[in-house]
């Protein structure tokens, strides 16, 4: 079997990791609209306590997801060496924990339903469990892709499980199948992207386990799995709160916030996470190349998130009544609050990818129990408040640990202070502009009388498209401009990478 390394080698890597951000993106844009489209559909379609039941599951699946891969991905990626027995050794590994943790899920149904005093939650969190088995199948799939710089085929597969969820859990919304149509399209989702994956792999297991070979896995991965598990607990004892003290309908509002504040600063930012993560293990032994990639991903995360969070809190009521109508009105404040913990989850989002690279995985652990402690406090502080406390203790909270954990990360590279600044500067300039501006236009169109239809795509397409003209004309035009040049490099090369007469040694995406 030819190396899974083949596709690391250090020559070409910021070539390599950039049109893997590039091929994630394109997944990106071609899938988030499909599952945000399915969001808004079924936010008309169901009731907010339907979702809240759904956050509630999800407090416990995120946990179970964590606890399933085990943290055997980022140790199979940042490996240098791996042979074709340690995959199949990691395969069944995982294969091994996935039954477990599906077992523990069933078993802890009842428990979720009891805590949360919603008889509703057991059925679901026992259908649910079945992901768990599913996301082990995949995981060795989907590490090679990314060690080969498959990017292409990461993507494909996420547009694949968007789609299926799309016309699975629409259509069993409208026959009135309530919650269920949400955990059938979960299911369906997750069970095409992991046929895709192994499709596009061309890998096959075999029947191999040598317990020499996965040790190493399983301790490295141990250790990133209490990270994960502390991490999870951080991200989501706000909706423990929220669902203990006020309920399924108040944890259905928070969470539709959370999560539209999340697209921006999570799930765009982790596409050039995604990419950068086997660079930067390619990287670990180059401190010097690592910085300078550090700052630019950095640099381009901050760019793509700031704006379209600064626009998103000024024009938050609009934008919700237009998603998702007006009987979500509730969770527009909390959203505009937490916009200000997105940019900061945004910025810092590769500091994880900064530890893994050095090996230190028992930093990642400390950062995550210090945002459990801070956050946790934080909520419960606000919690007296209803929905928006929570949001307003969270976000403070979010600031101050990720602020910390920046100056940590900094340092552990060797960078200073302004050095850092520098990168997000831009960011920040471009943000501002563009929410006077859309307050602006906002502000105009109102007097005139225009509905939320006309004056949201105006407002946000005004303040955003002005203020990245504004600053790449600056002095500080430099990142937009560098952000432009990749995204049109990487539109270039696409016809001639999805074209049959692609040379044989293109015809894999690397």
């Amino acid at each position: 079997m030819q190396s899974a390394d083949s596709g690391i080698a250090k020559s070409g890597l910021r070539d390599k990791s950039a049109k893997a951000a590039a091929w994630s993106a394109l997944g990106l844009v071609l899938s988030q609209p499909v599952a945000f489209l399915t969001t808004v559909v079924l936010a008309r379609l169901l009731r907010p306590s339907d979702f809240g039941v759904m956050a509630m599951i999800g407090t416990v699946f995120g946990l179970a997801t964590i606890l399933n891969d085990f943290g055997l991905s980022s140790a199979l990626i940042r490996r240098q060496h791996l042979s074709d027995e340690e995959i199949h050794s990691a395969f069944w590994l995982n294969i091994f924990v996935g039954v477990v943790v599906s077992g523990l899920g069933l078993a802890a149904a009842g428990l979720v339903a009891a805590f949360y005093r919603a008889p509703e939650a057991r059925p679901v969190m026992m259908a649910m469990s079945a992901m768990f088995l599913v996301a082990s199948i995949e995981l060795v799939p989907r590490v090679l892709l990314t060690r080969q710089y498959r990017f292409r085929a990461i993507a494909t597969a996420g547009v694949v499980a968007a789609i299926v969820d799309a016309l699975v859990s629409i259509p069993a919304a409208l026959i009135g199948w309530g919650v269920w149509a949400i955990v059938a399209g979960t299911l369906a989702a997750a069970l095409a992207s992991a046929i895709t994956m192994f499709v596009s792999a061309g890998w096959r297991p075999r029947l191999h386990f040598a317990w020499r070979e996965a040790v190493s896995f399983a301790t490295y991965g141990g250790v990133l799995t209490l990270a994960g598990v502390a991490n999870f607990f951080s991200a989501n004892v706000d909706n423990v709160l929220v669902g203990r003290l006020l309920g399924a309908t108040s944890l259905g509002h928070y969470a539709v916030a959370f999560n539209l504040m999340s697209i921006p600063a999570r799930r765009l930012p982790a596409v050039v996470s995604k990419a950068a993560l086997p660079g930067f293990a390619a990287l670990q032994d180059d401190v010097q190349r690592l910085r300078r990639a550090y700052l630019d991903v950095v640099s381009y995360s901050a760019l793509i998130a700031g704006p379209i969070l600064a626009v998103a809190a000024v024009l938050a009521r609009p934008l919700i009544e237009v998603i998702y109508g007006p009987q979500w009105s509730a969770a527009v404040q909390p959203f505009t609050v937490l916009c200000a913990a997105g940019y900061a989850i945004a910025v810092t989002t590769l500091a994880g990818l900064v530890f893994k690279a050095f090996a230190r995985a028992d930093l990642e652990l400390w950062w995550s129990l210090a945002m459990l402690v801070a956050i946790g406090a934080g909520a419960a502080l606000g919690a007296r408040w209803g929905v928006l406390g929570i949001a307003v203790g969270v976000t403070v909270s979010t600031v101050i640990v990720r602020g910390a954990m920046q100056a940590h990360t900094t340092r552990l590279l060797g960078l200073t202070g302004p050095a850092f600044a520098s990168s997000i500067v831009p960011s920040l300039m471009t943000a501002a502009i563009a929410a006077a501006v859309a307050v602006g236009l906002r502000l105009a169109l109102e007097a005139v009388g225009a509905p939320s239809l006309i004056l949201l795509p105006c407002a946000s397409a005004g303040g955003l498209g002005l203020a990245w003209l504004v600053m790449r004309n600056s002095p500080m035009r430099a990142p937009l401009r560098e952000l432009e040049t990749l995204g049109m490099r990487v539109l270039r090369s696409l016809p001639s990478r999805t074209s049959h007469a692609s040379p044989p040694e293109e015809a894999g995406e690397r």
